[in-house]
């Protein structure tokens, strides 16, 4: 297959991304030799390590496609290529402690990236591939895939209503770490926060 087949294969997996997972859909899959090794779109911890063989630390349970994928890849991935719908992130604004993707694909040995759509922050557009380039990974954007990948990053505002906050320097305790983790990283993208004062309004909206 070539760059537009995989690419298409990775939008799939975006769009089949569990309905109780929050926020941006993304697939990514590891290609060695024309095979694809490895593969997933953005998932909770548990249903990706297991209860028995989860890596320490994990800070958000909710991990990124590339990760997914190439923790399935294993020792695959050395070697191999990388498709992904989104530009990989680089922990801006983040307060994860664990690697972000772009230095993650580095170390697991990828050889080359291809991504199907820059990050839509303009603050951090093509940071990614160019981060990996300095890291010594080949990055490049396969193009004609905005149309088919902007539906899967675009968020019901419904859902990200409920994870506002009173003072957005806090996140609300209540919401457990998937929550916070995905109330900051939908923060960095949008230019308003809804106050809490608003929150019963919004709740009785929500679940009309």
């Amino acid at each position: 297959m070539d760059d537009a087949n995989y690419m298409r294969r990775a939008i799939t997996l975006a769009s089949r991304t569990s309905p109780d997972i929050l926020g941006m859909k993304v697939g990514a899959l590891v290609v060695r030799d024309g095979e694809i090794v490895g593969e997933g779109s953005r998932e909770f911890a548990s249903r990706v390590y297991g209860h028995h063989d989860t890596p320490k630390p994990v800070a958000e349970p909710v991990l990124h496609a590339e990760r997914v994928a190439l923790y399935r890849a294993g020792g695959l991935a050395r070697g191999s290529m990388l498709y992904v719908t989104l530009e990989p992130c680089i922990g801006i604004d983040s307060d994860s402690t664990m690697t972000h993707c772009t230095q993650l694909i580095a170390e697991s040995g990828i050889v080359r990236v291809a991504v199907g759509m820059l990050d839509p922050n303009p603050r951090i557009q093509g940071r990614g591939l160019e981060l990996l380039g300095r890291l010594g990974v080949e990055a490049y954007l396969v193009e004609g895939f905005d149309d088919m990948i902007q539906p899967l990053i675009n968020v019901d505002p419904r859902r990200e209503w409920r994870l506002a906050q009173k003072d957005w320097r806090r996140p609300l305790t209540s919401s457990g770490k998937s929550a916070r983790a995905e109330a900051a990283a939908l923060r960095k993208m949008r230019d308003a926060i809804l106050s809490a004062e608003m929150m019963d309004e919004i709740e009785g909206d929500y679940h009309a």
